[in-house]
C-alpha cells in the first residue's frame, strides 16, 4: 500500500461479514453509514493520475525506471478512497515479468481518530499503514516489514500541490544506512469526484478487473487450500451486538474470488436488503499469505465505518480468524471459527467475543449455502 499510495474474509466473515460494531470504528453515535467529514480531507486525491520515476532495491544498485497509471475514486458507500494501481517497468528489466498492480483503500478509523491504508497487491500481499498528515500539503507513512529474513523500514512522504502530487521513499534493510528507494511524480489527467460504488466493488464496475492480472512472482502454496472457497454463497445466520443483548437475525450474500492469479483471495460481502429501508450492509476483504510471520493476513473495509488487519490459521477443515482492539473505548478480542466441507468450501460459522471486563459471549453464528 506504501507504494500505492505514493507510487501509485469468507476465512474471517464471523469478524467482518454482515457484522457491525466488530472491530469498534462505528461511531454509534452517528448513522454509521454515513461517511465521516474526516474523509473529505481525501478528496482532494481523487481523479486519474499518470506517473514516473526510478525505483532502487539496494544501496549500490542502478535504478529502475518505472511509469504508472492509477484511479483514485469513492468506494463502499463513500467510506474509503479507492487506489487502483498498474506500475509498468521498461522491457527486458531484470526480475520483471508483467506489471505490479494494487488496490488501495484510504479510511478513517473513527475509534482510534487516524487515517489508514489497506492494500492488496500482485505481489500476493495485503497489508496496512497508518497515514499522517504532517500539513495540509505532506502526508506521511512509516512501515516496518520484513524481506529475505532482515527487518526493513520504509518511510513515504508525499508532497500535493494543485493536480501534481510528489513523493519519496526512503529505506533501511537490516542494519545498513538509509537510501532512496522510490523516487516520482503523478500529474492528475481526471479530475473530479467520482461517485461511491452502490453495485460492489466485486462487479468492479468502478475498478481494475483484478483476476485478469497475473501474479508478481509465485503464488504460496497455502494459498492454493484457501482458494478451494471460491463461488457465491447465501448466508443466514445471528449476531450479538453486546454481551447478555439479544440475537439479531441478518442474511445476505459473499461472492469469493482468487485474484492476481490465486496469490490474493478477494471477498465481497453484501447485507439484505433492510425491512425497515436504509442502506444495506457492504463489505470488502481480501486475504493473502505472509510468509514472514507464516500465517494468512486480513484487510476488510464496509459502508458502516469499520475496517482492520486480521490474522489466520487453517487446522483441517477449519479456519481460524482471531482480531483484537478497541470498541467505544474498551479492550476487546475476538476468535472465529469457519467450517469448511470436504471440498473446502464454507459451511458454517461462529465467532466469540471478549469485551472489557464481560465474559466472553458468543456474538455470531450461521451457516452457508453455494449458489
Amino acid at each position: 500500500m506504501k507504494l500505492t499510495r505514493s507510487i501509485q474474509l469468507a476465512a474471517l466473515l464471523a469478524t467482518s461479514a454482515f457484522s457491525p460494531a466488530q472491530d469498534g470504528t462505528s461511531d454509534t453515535a452517528t448513522n454509521p453509514f454515513t461517511p465521516p467529514a474526516e474523509l473529505k480531507k481525501l478528496h482532494r486525491l481523487l481523479g486519474s493520475w499518470e506517473g514516473s520515476g526510478t525505483a532502487t532495491m539496494a544501496p549500490g544498485t542502478p535504478a529502475t525506471t518505472w511509469t504508472a497509471k492509477q484511479t483514485s475514486s469513492l468506494a463502499v458507500g463513500g467510506h474509503a478512497l479507492r487506489d487502483d494501481t498498474v506500475i509498468s517497468f521498461p522491457e527486458g528489466t531484470p526480475g520483471i515479468q508483467g506489471p505490479l498492480v494494487f488496490r488501495g483503500y484510504t479510511t478513517w478509523d473513527r475509534e482510534n481518530k487516524r487515517f489508514v491504508a489497506y492494500g492488496l497487491s500482485n505481489e500476493g500481499s495485503v497489508n496496512s499503514s497508518e497515514i499522517t498528515f504532517i500539513d495540509e500539503n505532506t502526508m506521511l507513512s512509516i512501515t516496518v516489514g520484513e524481506e529475505q529474513g532482515q527487518k526493513v523500514v520504509d518511510r513515504w512522504v508525499t508532497w500535493l500541490k494543485g493536480d501534481t502530487l510528489s513523493f519519496k521513499g526512503t529505506r533501511t534493510i537490516g542494519t545498513g544506512d538509509a537510501f532512496t528507494h522510490v523516487e516520482g511524480s503523478y500529474k492528475r489527467t481526471v479530475k473530479g469526484v467520482v461517485p461511491a460504488s452502490t453495485a460492489g466493488d466485486a462487479a468492479q464496475h468502478k475498478g481494475l478487473d483484478l483476476s485478469s492480472f497475473k501474479p508478481f512472482g509465485e503464488v504460496p502454496s497455502p494459498m492454493a487450500k484457501l482458494n478451494r472457497m471460491a463461488g457465491t454463497y447465501s448466508f443466514e445466520g445471528s449476531m450479538c451486538m453486546a454481551p447478555g443483548g439479544p440475537p439479531m437475525s441478518i442474511g445476505g450474500k459473499e461472492v469469493i474470488t482468487p485474484v492476481f492469479g490465486g496469490s490474493v483471495l478477494w471477498l465481497d460481502i453484501h447485507g439484505a436488503p433492510p425491512k425497515a429501508g436504509g442502506p444495506s450492509y457492504e463489505c470488502i476483504g481480501a486475504i493473502a499469505w505472509d510468509k514472514s510471520d507464516n500465517r494468512y493476513k486480513m484487510i476488510y473495509v464496509n459502508n458502516m465505518g469499520e475496517s482492520g488487519e486480521t490474522d489466520g490459521w487453517l487446522a483441517g477443515d477449519v479456519f481460524i480468524g482471531t482480531q483484537s482492539g478497541t470498541r467505544g473505548g474498551q479492550p476487546y478480542l475476538t476468535r472465529s471459527t469457519l467450517q469448511l466441507d470436504s471440498a473446502g468450501r464454507p459451511k458454517s460459522t461462529s465467532s466469540h467475543s471478549l469485551v472489557g471486563t464481560h465474559s466472553p459471549f458468543e456474538c455470531f453464528k450461521g451457516n452457508y449455502t453455494r449458489n
